[in-house]
């Protein structure tokens, strides 16, 4: 049975030394005999990133079994299952990220970097890395275990905070850096097909959020892409769900909002004007949209 984990209780089952009785993240080592059994059959409300430095091991991701290990990298969705089957080796080094989805959004993630990236690639759940990136990530980890063991001062709550943010942006753009080095060019790449002959469900999703990242500013419905992949939006969706874990529009709305989220705060442009930069009819239709995704409205979201 899958139980749904919160850092919280993490915490008090693996006995973790944290300065935070409810943190916002927090790093595990799974050579630590406390830690792995309170990671089986887990969902979690966040982001989980389990790298494997040294070792090797096994696990059920999503109901799908997964051999890892020396520089290999998981990554685990929101909300999607992990259960660690075994650790096949003694000396096992490996580590597991998890990154509450409350704090995630609060990151300053530059769209025009993940539109830099490989088209779907970060859709992928196994990266086989080289050891630099490893170990690029892995002083990163500990960066970021260290910060989350620090008493923090009297009145400087707001400036740690600040310190967990940067350190968890740097930990993604260095895995946007890894995604890029471990991925072949794809220029001229040919088109695949499945065995009935016809376009393969990993072009789909391929070609889907290329043309995702150019245009989901502007068009946010999955017929506009569809019509341009020249299948129904039926289709694409059941095509994008079965391959990414999010639907078609699923999709769109992450991207929105994380721009939406990222103009509101970062670009000094009020609510409208975001409002007409993302294509929305009105400022009341993407308050709607807004309050839909995050349950703020985008006025609560910028003055909490």
């Amino acid at each position: 049975m899958i139980e749904k984990i919160s850092l919280e209780r993490l915490r008090r089952r693996a006995r973790l030394n944290l300065r935070d009785e409810k943190p916002d993240y927090l790093l595990v080592k799974l050579s630590d005999s406390q830690v792995s059994p309170a990671l089986n059959a887990i969902s979690f409300d966040g982001l989980m990133l389990l790298l494997v430095v040294k070792g090797s091991m096994q696990v059920n991701c999503n109901q799908t079994v997964y051999d890892l290990s020396s520089d290999m990298l998981l990554t685990v969705g929101v909300s999607d299952t992990l259960d660690i089957i075994s650790i096949n080796d003694t000396d096992l080094s490996a580590y597991i990220l998890m990154v509450k989805s409350a704090l995630m959004h609060d990151l300053n993630v530059d769209l025009n970097v993940i539109r830099s990236l490989p088209p779907g690639e970060l859709l992928k759940p196994i990266l086989n890395i080289n050891p630099n990136d490893t170990a690029h990530l892995l002083h990163l980890f500990e960066l970021l275990d260290i910060n989350s063991r620090q008493p923090i001062p009297t009145g400087c709550e707001l400036l740690a905070r600040s310190v967990s943010l940067s350190l968890l942006t740097a930990t993604l753009y260095q895995l946007m850096l890894t995604v890029i080095r471990c991925t072949p060019a794809t220029d001229n790449q040919p088109i695949e097909f499945d065995s009935r002959g016809g376009k393969s469900a990993a072009y789909y999703t391929r070609e889907f959020m290329r043309l995702l990242h150019q245009h989901f500013r502007c068009q946010h419905s999955p017929k506009f892409y569809a019509s341009k992949l020249c299948i129904s939006p039926k289709y694409l969706s059941m095509i994008i769900k079965q391959t990414t874990g999010r639907t078609a529009s699923e999709q769109i709305n992450h991207l929105l909002i994380i721009e939406a989220k990222n103009q509101l705060r970062f670009s000094g442009k009020n609510i409208q004007q975001v409002a007409h930069e993302l294509n929305f009819k009105s400022q009341s239709s993407f308050g709607k949209f807004f309050r839909r995704i995050t349950g703020l409205s985008p006025s609560e979201f910028l003055h909490p």
